[in-house]
C-alpha cells in the first residue's frame, strides 16, 4: 500500500512538473542577436533580432515578407499566412515601413536549401514588434 500511494504521487507531480514547463516555455523569448551574428550552424533554432526594415512585400496569398538591417547585416524575415492566422492580433503590414526598426523571432532557416543564404521564418509566439 505505502509503494503505491509514493508512485501516484510521484506520477502526480511529475505531471504538474510537466504542464508547469510546458506554460512556462510560451512566455520565454529568445535573447536578440546581431543579425551579422547568424550563421548556418544556427539553422533551425529560435532567434530574436532586432534591425531597420529595409524592404517590405506581402503577396496576393497574404505571405508577409521583410528584410531587415542593423549595423552587423541584413536577413529576411517571413511570416506564412497560416502563420498569420495563429496571431491575437493580425500584421498591419503598414506599420513596418522602410526605416522602422522592428524586433521580431522566428527560427533561422537556409533558403533555398544549401545556399548559405538565411531567413528568419515566424513559427508563433511574441508577434512582430515595431520599437
Amino acid at each position: 500500500m505505502h509503494d503505491r500511494t509514493l508512485r501516484n504521487i510521484s506520477l502526480l507531480l511529475s505531471l504538474a512538473g510537466i504542464v508547469l514547463l510546458f506554460l512556462i516555455s510560451g512566455s520565454i523569448e529568445p535573447t536578440a542577436l546581431a543579425i551579422g551574428s547568424i550563421t548556418t550552424k544556427d539553422v533551425g533554432k529560435a532567434a530574436k533580432v532586432c534591425g531597420n526594415v529595409t524592404s517590405l512585400k506581402v503577396t496576393k496569398d497574404s505571405h508577409l515578407f521583410m528584410s531587415l538591417q542593423d549595423s552587423t547585416g541584413e536577413v529576411r524575415f517571413v511570416v506564412f499566412n497560416s502563420s498569420m492566422r495563429k496571431l491575437n492580433q493580425p500584421i498591419n503590414a503598414t506599420s513596418f515601413r522602410k526605416g522602422v526598426r522592428v524586433c521580431v523571432s522566428g527560427v533561422i532557416q537556409e533558403y533555398p536549401k544549401a545556399s548559405g543564404s538565411l531567413e528568419l521564418v515566424y513559427s508563433g509566439g511574441p508577434p512582430p514588434k515595431v520599437e
